[in-house]
């Protein structure tokens, strides 16, 4: 790709990659790390012409919220309460989710024409509210703790 001076790599990352949920924390931290790794990728690579694309899918009706990978937790546990919640949130969200895998596909195609395709691409309405829903949440964190933040400085 370098010697041609194009390209486009496209990374999958995830919604999880933008905040982590209980029982998630390990899949999410792979997800941030892919997020990290686009966005280094592409200030490397942006003098050659090649293009890098974070994709940020939400959930899409594959088979990938299996009941038969969901995890259990031993009724004894503090966390069988826990447990039992989020299994019961993916066992309705599976066979519901909004995402179509065609037209993920189609816009990967799309998106790997164009001219200036997008660092980040969120894919699906549900990734779009939960990217502005998580941004939302850090500004108002960022306004919380701004003179927090500041007093750190050196003095003027």
């Amino acid at each position: 790709m370098r010697q041609q001076q194009s390209g486009h790599i496209f990374n999958t990352s995830s919604v999880a990659g933008l905040t982590a949920d209980a029982f998630g924390s390990i899949y999410s931290a792979t997800k941030f790390a892919v997020n990290a790794i686009s966005y280094g990728t592409a200030a490397e690579l942006k003098p050659f012409g090649i293009h890098v694309t974070n994709i940020i899918p939400g959930y899409f009706r594959t088979e990938f919220l299996n009941p038969n990978s969901y995890s259990v937790a031993h009724s004894s546990s503090p966390y069988a309460e826990m447990f039992t919640f989020v299994n019961q949130f993916l066992k309705e969200k599976n066979g519901n989710q909004a995402g179509d895998p065609h037209k993920a596909a189609l816009l990967y195609l799309k998106v790997a024409n164009m001219d200036n395709p997008p660092l980040d691409l969120p894919m699906g309405s549900d990734a779009y509210d939960a990217v502005v829903a998580v941004s939302n949440k850090k500004k108002q964190n960022l306004d919380a703790v701004k003179e927090l933040t500041l007093s750190t400085d050196f003095d003027v």
